[in-house]
């Protein structure tokens, strides 16, 4: 059995790796780590027995989905890009991570998840569907269709470079 500070350390970076690749923005993923671990806590002795570190990443993505649902006047919202770089450009993988984190905006927040619990923390489709509650064929579309989504915008993202 792990304690919950020992856990925190050991998993902390790789929550809010997770968090990020959902939303996007640091200091959201910060919050959402935090309040993902706030609501673990009173019930850690419980979470600990099982499988710890899945209960969390489903209360981060839980937090998540509720944030999404907030009104629009109480969140901010990603805008547009700038200008594309000069294609002699050294940054230009900034305008394509850029572009990637607009895209990944347009995508439900279940294709977020398992885009980032398949790519990110590399587990398999069982255990992406139990953390999310949903059916392993489920989380293969959810895949499917995210990749497709992505695909598509960066692949317009080249055409429109000069």
């Amino acid at each position: 059995m792990i304690g919950f500070e020992e856990f925190v350390r050991a998993r902390h970076s790789s929550l809010l790796r997770y968090a990020y690749v959902l939303c996007g923005d640091p200091h959201l993923a910060q919050d959402l780590v935090q309040q993902a671990l706030a609501r673990c806590y009173p019930r850690w002795s419980q979470l600990s027995a099982g499988r710890p570190e899945a209960y969390v990443r489903r209360a981060v993505t839980t937090a998540f989905i509720d944030e999404t649902r907030r009104p629009s006047w109480r969140r901010e919202i990603r805008t547009e890009l700038p200008e594309r770089a000069d294609q002699r450009d050294r940054f230009r993988s900034v305008d394509t991570r850029d572009a990637l984190l607009v895209a990944m905006d347009d995508l439900s927040p279940a294709q977020k998840a398992v885009l980032a619990m398949s790519y990110l923390e590399d587990l398999p489709d069982d255990e992406i569907a139990e953390a999310l509650g949903l059916q392993r064929a489920t989380v293969r579309s959810h895949r499917a269709r995210g990749l497709t989504a992505l695909r598509d915008v960066l692949t317009a993202q080249e055409v429109e470079t000069p």
